[in-house]
């Protein structure tokens, strides 16, 4: 019987160790996707446009508090998100064709863009800009602490 519990004990340990190795082993593929993955969007220029749209948020922001905001200046904002937007899902298709999984969901970014574009097309909107606006700052802001996340593998 001793030796029964013995045998039953180390392959039971056995298993557990089995079971341990594959679960770290799979823990750090999934880290070093994760790392691919942002390292490639960072290559592709995704963090940039990124940026630049929090810097148009910015902008916007700035133009509406000094009362800068006219029919043209809000035309080129709209012009300048446009091309953000494009650029990003260009970036975002790049990525998808070079991983296998996606990691990270475009759709809040593309659909903030939207909201402030809108806002400022439609000038009886004007009293919401701020409102939408911040909002879509507040986006990038959790978005990039997404991205900053998947890169320390939390």
């Amino acid at each position: 019987m001793k030796i029964f519990i013995r045998k039953s004990g180390a392959t039971l340990a056995l298993i557990a160790i089995s079971i341990l190795g594959t679960f770290l082993y799979m823990n750090y593929i999934e880290d070093k996707q994760a790392k691919t993955y942002v390292e490639t969007y960072v290559q592709l220029g995704g963090s940039q446009i990124v940026n630049e749209m929090t810097e148009t948020y910015s902008q916007i922001m700035e133009q509406y508090s000094n009362y800068k905001l006219n029919r043209d200046t809000k035309k080129k904002l709209v012009d300048r998100l446009q091309l953000l937007t494009k650029k990003l899902q260009q970036v975002e298709s790049q990525l998808n064709t070079k991983t296998d999984s996606q990691k990270l969901d475009f759709a809040y970014l593309y659909q903030d863009a939207k909201l402030v574009s809108l806002s400022l097309s439609d000038p009886t909107k004007d009293d919401i800009v701020p409102v939408v606006v911040l909002h879509a700052s507040e986006g990038v802001g959790e978005w990039k602490k997404q991205v900053v996340n998947m890169e320390q593998g939390d």
